[in-house]
């Protein structure tokens, strides 16, 4: 395995580390590595090693030099993402009114609907 794709762990391990406050395990690292570096796939049992090797490398380090690393080296990674806005509950039907309710029942095969037969939608 070449040093770019050793860096690229490198760089998934301590973003983990960094978000755990300073811990990563193994098997994360591996799932996220294999995820975003598919050549990885076919050779699943010598990378597992190299990695475990890099995690217990990174969990060694204190926290704050986690941290400085991070910034010196990946400051991408530091960059804060635009929050997503949460919406509370269902968005607005357009065109119902408050108080009206209206339910449908899908066609059944049987000639009278009961609840227990149809599904509420």
């Amino acid at each position: 395995m070449d040093d770019s794709v050793k860096e690229k762990i490198r760089k998934l391990a301590l973003q983990n580390a960094v978000e755990h406050e300073g811990k990563t395990q193994d098997k994360i690292i591996l799932s996220k590595a294999l995820g975003t570096i598919p050549e990885l796939r076919k050779i699943v049992k010598e990378v597992a090693p190299i990695i475990s090797d890099i995690v217990n490398s990174i969990n060694q380090i204190p926290f704050e030099q986690q941290k400085s690393e991070i910034a010196k080296e990946f400051p991408d990674l530091l960059a804060e993402k635009p929050k997503k806005e949460e919406r509370e509950g269902l968005p607005p039907l357009e065109g119902a009114e408050q108080g009206k309710v209206i339910t449908r029942f899908p066609p059944s095969q049987t000639d009278t609907p009961t609840l227990g037969t149809q599904r509420l939608q």
